[in-house]
């Protein structure tokens, strides 16, 4: 096995070793500079602020219109049989849950805690990403 290996040790001694030119890594750091400028990607979503601010408006207008209208003949909600909803029976499984005030306080204390710590990993993030 080691005969196979004797002309690529006499072909490596003969080609000698290679080394890069003085100004080789300024040259390398140029093209990494250049290809990350080319990829700088912003980030677009595909639906935008305001057209979900739109499609709520519209649903809580639809909601408000079928709720709140009078049944007149000529309505929308006129079509609709609504009568199904006092057949449903569905008992509330906490409705008999009694907690003390300090129960409550430490709910409340460690939901407040939890988004303000959210926003202030967000803020740390998004600085540590933008340099």
């Amino acid at each position: 096995m080691e005969e196979q290996y004797k002309d690529i040790e006499k072909m490596v001694r003969e080609a000698g070793l290679d080394s890069p030119s003085p100004d080789f890594l300024q040259h390398v750091m140029k093209g990494v500079e250049v290809s990350q400028s080319e990829r700088t990607f912003t980030y677009k979503p595909l639906i935008s602020g305001h057209t979900w601010l739109f499609i709520g408006l519209i649903s809580i207008a639809v909601i408000f219109a079928l709720v709140f209208m009078p049944d007149t003949a000529g309505s929308v909600s006129s079509y609709i049989d609504f009568s199904f909803l006092h057949s449903i029976h569905i008992k509330n499984p906490i409705s008999g849950l009694v907690l003390s005030k300090t129960t409550i306080y430490g709910i409340l204390f460690l939901g407040i805690l939890f988004f303000v710590q959210v926003t202030l990993l967000k803020k740390r993030i998004d600085r540590s990403f933008s340099m």
